[in-house]
């Protein structure tokens, strides 16, 4: 661990400092007033208690003042993979919840506005009504663990001392992506109402909607083919892309404790 190597550094630095006093004291003392002859030195008990003195004052201070800074490196390390540890766990419920975000099971107007030329099935206000609260839930759930992963992102680097640049990039990145799509759900919602009242003032073109049905329903994207002449996006790929880039930078961090 990094605050062990320091220690051994502080500890080595006042010690040489220490000698080159004493030392420098000693060469004073053997010329001035030992006048160069070792006799009358050698064993004088005086200056033997001395130097013993002086050594326990600057040891004792020493050695507390190590054992502190160890002490609270020590805390920070733990800390700090404790903070980690939970980072890693919400990034995977973050990629989790993503991934969810885009399944509805047997009904989801994704689905339906996507082949509704073929099924010509008419989306009303009601299912409007019922269906959309549901897919907004799941988008602010995805919000509360960035604000989580935002917050222990502020905790580690109290403990690392230092701004956690990059980590903050790459999670601003993905909540960016994620604020397009709430933003762009709410887009699909208002065309879907328009439409419903046989308005001429649609938000989205039906090339807009149908590329959003693909981002937004997995079984649009993967199974239900590509609608023109568009090359075909894996939305699942880009979710995960942003969630690597996250874990990948905390890792990262980990791996420098």
């Amino acid at each position: 661990m990094n605050f062990i190597k320091k220690s051994k550094k502080q500890i080595g630095l006042y010690l040489i400092a220490y000698l080159i006093v004493l030392i420098v004291c000693g060469v004073f003392q053997f010329f001035v007033n030992c006048h160069a002859e070792y006799s009358i030195c050698l064993f004088e008990t005086d200056n033997l208690n001395a130097i013993i003195t002086t050594t326990s004052y600057v040891l004792t201070p020493l050695i507390a003042i190590i054992g502190f800074q160890s002490w609270r490196e020590a805390e920070n390390y733990k800390n700090s993979h404790k903070v980690i540890d939970a980072m890693l766990d919400i990034t995977r419920n973050i990629q989790k919840k993503w991934h969810l975000s885009r399944e509805y099971g047997d009904h989801s107007l994704f689905q339906d506005y996507y082949i509704k030329d073929v099924t010509n099935i008419n989306i009303n206000q009601s299912d409007i009504d019922l269906f959309f609260p549901n897919a907004f839930k799941k988008i602010y759930e995805i919000y509360e663990e960035f604000n989580e992963l935002k917050h222990l992102s502020i905790k580690l680097s109290i403990y690392q001392k230092k701004e956690l640049k990059h980590l903050n990039t790459v999670i601003l990145e993905a909540e960016t992506q994620l604020h397009t799509t709430s933003k762009e759900i709410w887009n699909f919602h208002n065309t879907l109402v328009s439409k419903a009242f046989n308005s001429q003032l649609s938000i989205l073109s039906n090339t807009e909607m149908d590329r959003l049905c693909q981002k937004f329903d997995r079984y649009c994207n993967q199974f239900m083919g590509n609608k023109g002449n568009n090359e075909k996006i894996n939305y699942s790929e880009i979710i995960d892309d942003y969630v690597f880039n996250i874990s990948t930078e905390i890792e990262d961090i980990a791996a420098t404790l």
